[in-house]
């Protein structure tokens, strides 16, 4: 049976006046958000952390191929940032965070790590990005980024990464 234009109406207004309703408490919701940090967010900090320190161990100690580093590793040649069986790769913006990173990293401080993306000093970019390297260290390659939303950015990375 079909709605008469009265009921259609009236449905209308009851929708119209739920949409505002949850207009209001997401407005409300977001003002709160940015006053202090939620259980869920500091849970979310936590997992997110996590995630990123068995991202780093398992690309820092297991080995991601048996092949010898290349000639491509050498400054002035372009190259890729590989990890095997990542989405993305983690580039620190100097030799000192890249010296924390590594630090944090082997003694596992998962909020280590999450403050030195927080304060901007790690970036990250997608597997497989081609890179420039233009300068390295014992175990580290000074890379930039040659492709993606970070082109022309410049960072460290662990000599394995660069392929």
């Amino acid at each position: 049976m079909p709605l008469s234009n009265e009921e259609k109406q009236k449905i209308y207004e009851e929708e119209k006046i739920r949409l505002e309703a949850q207009e209001k408490i997401q407005q409300v919701n977001a003002k709160e958000t940015g006053k202090k940090l939620g259980k869920g967010c500091v849970g979310c900090m936590v997992v997110f952390g996590i995630i990123i320190v068995v991202s780093v161990i398992v690309a820092i100690f297991l080995p991601t191929s048996k092949s010898k580093p290349t000639q491509n590793s050498s400054v002035g040649k372009e190259s890729n940032l590989f990890i095997e069986n990542n989405n993305f790769i983690y580039v620190c913006i100097d030799k000192s965070s890249y010296d924390d990173f590594v630090n944090a990293s082997l003694s596992k401080d998962t909020y280590g790590i999450t403050n030195l993306i927080a304060a901007g000093k790690i970036f990250s970019v997608p597997n497989n990005t081609r890179v420039l390297i233009i300068d390295r260290s014992v175990g580290a390659r000074e890379i930039r980024i040659l492709e993606g939303k970070n082109t022309g950015k410049s960072g460290w990375v662990p000599m394995e990464w660069v392929k």
